[in-house]
């Protein structure tokens, strides 16, 4: 099942903080104000999904991505590989965005990324059109 971008962020939350959110807010450096939009729904920026992978880098990037599999990759481990498994995970996020500017370009990258990747709402019988 597919969890919603606000579920996956209290997720990672309670496994990483014990849901501690202030903990959380410090370190990725955001507001507390901040954590609380991206858990009402606000799409994160890139930046902010690289500081929460370099932060946490046993999250499951699938699971941050698309809320399939465990919170914890349960590939990556502490110590040499847990260093090699974040390095990974940031790559593969840096591809993700890569992929998305060259299919959507700059300006279609924020709504690739919110589309099908983090919904914060469903889409609008407009927004429907639009993409159909």
């Amino acid at each position: 099942m597919q969890a919603g971008w606000p579920v996956r962020l209290r997720a990672i939350i309670a496994e990483f903080e014990g849901g501690n959110q202030a903990a959380f807010a410090r370190k990725l450096a955001l507001s507390k104000q901040a954590v609380s939009k991206l858990l009402g729904g606000a799409v994160p920026s890139g930046a902010t999904l690289e500081q929460l992978v370099r932060s946490y880098p046993t999250v499951n990037l699938e699971y941050l991505l698309t809320g399939r599999g465990p919170v914890r990759d349960p590939g990556l481990r502490s110590g040499v590989a847990h260093e090699r498994g974040a390095a990974e995970v940031v790559g593969r996020l840096e591809g993700f965005v890569r992929e998305l500017r060259e299919r959507y370009g700059e300006e279609g990258e924020r709504r690739a990324i919110v589309a099908p990747v983090i919904p914060s709402k469903p889409p609008s019988d407009e927004e429907g059109r639009e993409r159909a």
